[in-house]
Order: structure tokens, then C-alpha cells, then sequence
């Protein structure tokens, strides 16, 4: 991952999601950035929604 990581630096961003998979994302995109733009999209705010996950 490493690997990827630098040569893609910039572009993207990898990272493991566990069960031997990969996420390869935008720079700067996250849950919390995911959420933002929902509640932007339903007109609603944080204390509005809640979210689960697995912290590790």
C-alpha cells in the first residue's frame, strides 16, 4: 500500500477497508466529508444524523 500510496500521491489514496480489500480514494474524501454532503443534499445538520463504524 505503501507503494500505491507514493505513486499515486496527489491523486488518489489508498487504504485498507479490512477482509483483504482496498478503498482507493479522491484526496481529502472521508465518512466525514460523506456526510456533510448528504446533509447538504436533505437540508439537515450533524445533530440530525448518526453514523456507525468500526473504530480501530
Amino acid at each position: 500500500m505503501a507503494k500505491l500510496n507514493a505513486e499515486l500521491a496527489g491523486t488518489a489514496h489508498v487504504t485498507t477497508s479490512g477482509f483483504g480489500m482496498i478503498d482507493v480514494v479522491a484526496p481529502n474524501v472521508n465518512k466525514a466529508v460523506g456526510l456533510q454532503t448528504l446533509a447538504n443534499h436533505y437540508g439537515v445538520t450533524f445533530d440530525d444524523m448518526m453514523a456507525l463504524g468500526r473504530r480501530k
